[in-house]
């Protein structure tokens, strides 16, 4: 059944064009979470990196640094006297 000045076949091409646009929007997704996946279980943390921005934190201001990879506590810094907070949410 044609849509508007649309014939049957320029129809079905349409169609077509919309279900490929989605499904290669879909397949590039899945392959940058596929990607990142990969890449965050694969490659370890430098620790001398880590230890690095952990100072560049401290120095510039920063009063606590948490690093985590898969769940794990890689290193954790605070100022050491903890802050009062008098009104928070």
């Amino acid at each position: 059944m044609a849509t508007g000045n649309r014939t049957c076949g320029e129809e079905n091409r349409w169609q077509f064009r919309m279900r490929w646009a989605k499904w290669s929007g879909m397949k590039t997704g899945m392959i940058i979470l596929f990607l990142a996946a990969a890449t965050a279980l694969a490659s370890p943390v430098n620790p001398a990196a880590i230890r690095a921005a952990a100072a560049y934190s401290s120095s510039a201001g920063g009063t606590s640094f948490l690093a985590l990879q898969n769940g794990q506590t890689l290193l954790e810094q605070s100022a050491g006297e903890p802050h009062k907070i008098y009104s928070g949410t």
